[in-house]
C-alpha cells in the first residue's frame, strides 16, 4: 500500500527554500561563534545551557519570525502558564500562535511539559521585563484575555521561542494568522529533532474512535473520512466519532480546497475537540458526537491518500 502526504501550507518549493535559509543562517551562526567571543555570545550560551536543562532545545539567537510592525510595550507582571501571562496594568495576554500543554487546575491533573513550558517562559522574560505587543486582529477570547503576538526586546517572539523548543503546539486561527508560515516551518525542525512534545507518547495523534469526554480540548486527531456533506454555511467530514467542520468563511484561507477529494483519505489534524454528546438533536440524527472546527491550512497537518 503506498502513501502519498499532502502538504497544504501553500508552495512546497517556498517552503523547502525557507528551510534551507533557516539551516544555512543556523550553520553560519555556528561558524561565527568559534571565531569570535563576546559577552552576546556568552549570554546565548548561558542561555542555552540553561534551556538544555529544562528540556527546551532553543538555539534560535536571533529573531527568524520578526515583527512585522512597531509594537506597545507593557511590563510583565507574572507568568500564568506557558502561553498567558499577566501584565503590569491588570490585563492577561494569550500568546497567538502558539499552545503549550495545560498545568493542573482545580485538582485536574496538568498535562505532560505544562509545567516545563511555563519555567521555559520564566526564563525567556524575567518578572517586570518589557514586553512588546502586537494585537491581534480579533483581540480579545472568550475568556476576556488580550490576544497578541509577544515579543521580547531582543525582537524574538514568544511564540517561536515555544515552537522551537518543542515546549508548544503551532496554531494559526483566523484572521490573528500572521507569522504561521514562519513558525509551521519552525515547529518542522522541532518535530524533526524530536523536541520536547514531539518526542512525548501522550501527544501522538489520537485516533477518532473511540473517543470520550476526557478527549475535549486541544487534540491532534487522525482518522479516515468516511463521508463528506456540503451544508447552508461549509463543509462536514465524518471520521469515526468526529466530524469536521470546515465553514465558507475560512475557505479563503485554503488554496483551491475540494473536500470531496478527501473522502476516504487519512487526515491527521489538530485543534480543539468539543463534546457534543449530549446534544439531542446530534442523537437524533446520529451525526458524530465530537465535534473539530478545521478554519486553517496550518491545522491540517498532513493528508494521506492510499
Amino acid at each position: 500500500m503506498a502513501a502519498l502526504i499532502v502538504s497544504t501550507s501553500g508552495s512546497a518549493i517556498a517552503a523547502a527554500k525557507r528551510n534551507k535559509q533557516l539551516r544555512d543562517q543556523s550553520e553560519l551562526a555556528v561558524v561565527r561563534s568559534t571565531k569570535t567571543p563576546s559577552l552576546k555570545r556568552l549570554g546565548v550560551f548561558v542561555s542555552a545551557v540553561i534551556c538544555w536543562c529544562l528540556g527546551a532545545h532553543n538555539t534560535a539567537a536571533t529573531a527568524n519570525c520578526p515583527a512585522s510592525e512597531p509594537l506597545t510595550w507593557v511590563q510583565l507582571e507574572a507568568v500564568v502558564d506557558g502561553d498567558t501571562l499577566l501584565l503590569s496594568d491588570g490585563r492577561k495576554v494569550r500568546v497567538i500562535g502558539a499552545n503549550t500543554p495545560e498545568l493542573g487546575y482545580g485538582g485536574k491533573a496538568g498535562q505532560p511539559l505544562g509545567s516545563e513550558a511555563k519555567t521555559a517562559v520564566t526564563t525567556f522574560f524575567q518578572r517586570g521585563a518589557p514586553v512588546g505587543l502586537q494585537i491581534g486582529q480579533d483581540s480579545a477570547d472568550r475568556y476576556g484575555r488580550l490576544l497578541a503576538h509577544v515579543f521580547r526586546s531582543d525582537g524574538i517572539s514568544l511564540a517561536e521561542y515555544l515552537i522551537a523548543s518543542g515546549l508548544a503546539w503551532h496554531l494559526a486561527i483566523p484572521p490573528n494568522d500572521r507569522y504561521w508560515q514562519c513558525l509551521r516551518q519552525l515547529e518542522a525542525v522541532a518535530r524533526k529533532q524530536s523536541l520536547g512534545v514531539w518526542s512525548h507518547s501522550e501527544y501522538v495523534p489520537k485516533p477518532v474512535r473511540p473517543l470520550s469526554s476526557a478527549d475535549s480540548g486541544f487534540q491532534r486527531m487522525q482518522g479516515v473520512v468516511q463521508s463528506v456533506n456540503r451544508s447552508n454555511t461549509g463543509w462536514w467530514l465524518h471520521m469515526g466519532d468526529l466530524a469536521i467542520r470546515l465553514q465558507d468563511r475560512d475557505l479563503v484561507y485554503f488554496d483551491e480546497v475540494d473536500p470531496h477529494r478527501w473522502l476516504h483519505q487519512t487526515l491527521t489534524i489538530r485543534g480543539w475537540v468539543i463534546d457534543r454528546s449530549h446534544s439531542g438533536g446530534v442523537k437524533n440524527k446520529g451525526y458524530p458526537p465530537f465535534m473539530i472546527n478545521l478554519r486553517h491550512p496550518a491545522m491540517l497537518e498532513s493528508i494521506v491518500r492510499e
